[in-house]
């Protein structure tokens, strides 16, 4: 086990409390509650002992917008987003990563021997289906009724117009 306290400079004699241990309940900690702030310190940190630190400088709009930017404001913001950008080999696929019981491999084998056959002679993308855009005309206050379309006719395609199969 870690000593409570770490040096924080070897040079200087004063010491610097370690972060709490999450195996331990604190003083007055009820068991649900010991559970709960494990939960979600376990979430929070994934699995790290200190919390995850945010490099992103002003990362809220209300930050960026609040007082003008300096030029190192603004030289940060622009190296931030610069480092956004993905390199040309990313995402990288690991199938370890993705682990599959004997089963799942079996099934799927003939299936990755095709994709990986074809991938080398197609590009692929995905495709989620069709996009739907539903759009109503504006009705204003004091607007003459008899402009308004039917709600009927507004989704209709002139469907209802079509001379063929009318049974």
């Amino acid at each position: 086990m870690a000593d409570k306290n770490v040096p924080a400079n070897p040079s200087s004699g004063s010491k610097v409390p370690a972060p709490p241990t999450p195996d331990i309940p604190r003083e007055n900690e009820k068991l649900h509650e010991y559970k709960d702030r494990i939960q979600r310190e376990t979430q929070i940190h994934r699995g790290s002992r200190y919390p995850p630190m945010n490099i992103e400088h002003m990362p809220f709009e209300r930050q960026r917008l609040s007082k003008p930017m300096t030029a190192e404001d603004r030289f940060l913001r622009k190296q931030w987003l610069s480092e956004q950008a993905m390199a040309a080999n990313e995402p990288v696929f690991v199938r370890q990563a993705i682990p599959m019981n004997i089963f799942r491999r079996t099934y799927r084998y003939p299936w990755d021997v095709i994709e990986k056959g074809l991938s080398k002679v197609m590009i692929w993308e995905r495709f989620a289906g069709p996009d739907l855009f539903i759009t109503r005309v504006n009705r204003y206050p004091g607007q003459d009724p008899s402009t308004f379309i039917p709600e009927a006719v507004m989704g209709d395609c002139n469907f209802s117009k079509r001379k063929a199969l009318r049974d």
